[in-house]
């Protein structure tokens, strides 16, 4: 969103200066123009606003112990694939778990970056909406 009025914005400001040299020849360019900002700032408002409200949304869930607990050994793990589109995936006893190191909220730390997730490893999860919220995994040893 904000590329996009970045982009309409310099337009404009090209488009001003070649009606000032005398290039310009279409009227109709600078409201086209000003409906790109406009879209492009009502575009990051809405997004803005989604994010906003989805963080507070599992900020509350965790302050008003909303959100769901399993205890467990990890089980039926998936390591994220190469690249940016892969999710790992895993249960534990029997909840499944997706999550991306692309994802915006709760956890997101897959192997390849360090991630402390594999099969057989015991965890307690507090997840709410899918989202694992907080993770503690068990020392080995």
């Amino acid at each position: 969103g904000m590329l996009i009025t970045a982009f309409f914005f310099y337009a404009v400001r090209i488009t001003r200066k070649e009606q000032k040299s005398g290039m310009e020849k279409d009227g109709c360019t600078m409201p086209f123009l000003f409906a790109g900002i406009a879209f492009g700032l009502l575009w990051t408002i809405g997004v803005g606003y989604d994010l906003g409200t989805k963080y507070l949304d599992y900020r509350s869930a965790l302050k008003d112990h909303r959100y769901q607990e399993v205890e467990g050994v990890v089980e039926n793990y998936n390591p994220h694939a190469i690249g940016f589109q892969g999710e790992e995936s895993f249960t534990v006893r029997d909840v499944e778990f997706h999550y991306s190191p692309i994802s915006i909220f709760g956890f997101r730390k897959t192997r390849r970056r360090g991630g402390p997730l594999d099969n057989g490893v015991y965890v307690r999860i507090q997840y709410y909406k899918g989202t694992i919220l907080r993770l503690w995994v068990r020392e080995q040893g």
